[in-house]
């Protein structure tokens, strides 16, 4: 280039000398290309810049994908050697889908092959959904029905008190219903679960007791009532499930893990529905005081409907899964305080509950969930740059053209923040690592990658499309907590319930529930790794784990699952404890 600029701009001058060499003057080669000579000047200025810059932009994009390629080759070296060196299988972390893939199935077996899961799995490939279907064939358009599970609970149940999280309850929508109302309602049932001649006897029960209470039975049986009312367009549909679910025992769902985070996951809201849809009746019955029987089936096929998640791992199934066991708990706290359930039934319960302690699981969702984002990152060409607009505060894509290198410094980024994640997981005791809590979530909350940047464009790629990606799993983890403890209170609450039945009254301490519940059986909570404290009530009796703050408050619930110990507590509405 120097040579070029040294032709165009020096030698094309001529230099006049002297007898003895000196120069006398310089004058251009050709008077008459006087004039071109700025404009050349400009002309080769502008290609030697373009040259230029066109150089330390390739210079530049191979440096950086040359680095950040680098980099992510290392880390996944070193992982791949600490794998080789982990103590069991519990302690491995996996990088790649191939990884985690769950085994297959018997294809004749297997629950997910029934015609309503392939159906809602087609309608979502092809962007609708299974309700919008209007040329359904008969089956489908009973079994489709049951899809509103989880609409009517969100219609049909309030949202707990703070101080009362765990009890589950139905609205009074019609907390005014007097006995004409309800007459006129006793013509029109017309439910499998509930007969007219049944109603009868509960109407004859509510003009007796409204000469003493003029609200509160009135409407919560009315309102169980109407519920089941409502329940009943999908019951053949949730019973055929029921038994579709006993016949086919295994079960795998057709997730496709090679397109990681932008896999479709229409099942799960089915599953929650027909899982909500069970409990739904369940505390109808419960609240109508039917037979425990049906409600008992009710419970347990929620809970085998989540375990049918068992193969597929990743965050939000999971959660999905816990939702289902706490709305479920949920039930079985009802029917404890209320003294529904059967010696039969709390055994099973218990039986059931005794094998579920979620961090395994918990644990394994963060490793599936690192494997999905890494594969889409390995498809992400990352061509646009998100950027908020200070004028009102709104998000702007730009369509840029970034280094490779900078998606696999996202990668490095992302998956060293898991790292962070995953060292709150005591695998040896298992329990939650509390006492690392604030530094990682302070390291969590850092915008950096572990790498000091001056490049701000890089760094402003990475925040935007991999940092604010990255799940609130403060929450995520103090959620799933709460729900282990739940779980764990119900299986002694089962125990408890168990020795209330054949001894007249609940034990002094969870030590005398002997082979009821056996010492070394006694679960324990995630925070502390210790059995929850017991404590005698007049009506009944509270257990209790510290809470978030791993302070002990004395058995007293806090406003959030942040605040104060966790609880639980059954107060029946007459003295259980006398003789205490």
């Amino acid at each position: 280039m120097l040579k070029i600029l040294y032709r165009f701009l020096v030698i094309d001058m001529k230099i006049n000398t002297g007898q003895n060499g000196d120069v006398i003057m310089i004058l251009p080669s050709d008077p008459k290309r006087k004039g071109m000579k700025l404009w050349k000047k400009i002309c080769l200025l502008g290609i030697s810049l373009v040259f230029v810059m066109v150089i330390s932009i390739v210079l530049f994009y191979v440096i950086e994908n040359t680095s950040g390629r680098k980099a992510w080759e290392r880390y996944v070296q070193w992982y791949e050697a600490k794998n080789q060196t982990a103590a069991s299988d519990q302690e491995k972390v996996y990088l790649w889908i191939e990884d985690i893939l769950p085994p297959p199935v018997d294809e004749e077996k297997n629950f997910a092959n029934h015609p309503l899961f392939k159906a809602v799995f087609h309608c979502a490939e092809n962007g609708s959904s299974l309700r919008e279907e209007e040329d359904l064939e008969e089956p489908l358009k009973t079994w489709a029905k049951v899809l509103d599970g989880y609409d009517i609970w969100k219609n049909w149940t309030g949202k707990p008190s703070s101080l009362d999280f765990r009890r589950m309850d139905i609205r009074k929508k019609h907390p005014s219903a007097d006995l004409k109302e309800l007459e006129v309602f006793a013509n029109r049932i017309k439910t499998k679960r509930f007969n007219e001649g049944e109603f009868q006897t509960i109407l004859k029960e509510l003009k007796e007791q409204q000469k003493i209470d003029e609200n509160a039975l009135i409407s919560k049986k009315v309102n169980a009532l109407m519920l089941l009312q409502e329940l009943e367009s999908g019951l053949a549909g949730y019973e055929e499930m029921r038994k579709a679910l006993k016949n086919y025992p295994q079960c795998c769902y057709p997730f496709e893990y090679e397109k990681g985070l932008v896999a479709i996951e229409p099942h799960l809201s089915l599953l929650r529905s027909l899982a909500f849809y069970a409990n739904l009746q369940a505390s109808a019955d419960l609240i109508l005081k039917k037979s425990s029987d049906e409600a008992f089936q009710d419970i347990m096929f929620s809970l085998d409907i989540a375990d049918t998640l068992h193969k597929e791992l990743s965050i939000t199934p999971f959660l999905v899964k816990t939702a289902i066991y706490n709305n479920a708990v949920n039930v079985i706290w009802e029917g404890i305080e209320s003294d529904y359930w059967s010696l039969e039934n709390l055994k099973q319960f218990q039986e059931h509950l005794e094998s579920v302690d979620f961090l395994k699981e918990f644990r394994m969702s963060f490793v599936v969930d690192r494997c999905l984002w890494n594969a889409t990152f390995s498809t992400n060409k990352g061509t646009s740059l998100s950027v908020i607009n200070d004028d009102n505060g709104e998000r702007v894509t730009l369509s840029v053209i970034v280094p490779r290198g900078w998606v696999y410094r996202g990668m490095l980024g992302y998956n060293k923040k898991a790292d962070l994640v995953l060292t709150l997981f005591d695998m040896k005791n298992e329990c939650l690592n509390m006492d690392v809590f604030p530094s990682v979530f302070q390291d969590l909350e850092e915008e950096n990658y572990g790498e000091e940047s001056n490049n701000p464009i890089r760094d402003a790629f990475l925040l935007n499309n991999f940092l604010e990606l990255t799940p609130n799993y403060f929450d995520i983890i103090r959620s799933v907590s709460s729900t282990q403890f739940l779980i764990n209170s119900a299986q002694i609450a089962c125990a408890l319930e168990r020795y209330r039945l054949e001894n007249k009254k609940y034990p002094n301490s969870l030590e005398e529930l002997g082979d009821l519940l056996p010492k070394d059986k006694v679960p324990l909570d995630w925070m502390e790794h210790k059995a929850p404290k017991y404590r005698l009530t007049d009506s009944g009796y509270v257990l209790w784990n510290n809470g978030w703050n791993r302070t002990d408050e004395g058995g007293i619930r806090g406003k959030s699952t942040k605040e104060g110990d966790w609880v639980w507590e059954i107060a029946k509405d007459k003295s259980v404890n006398e003789e205490k």
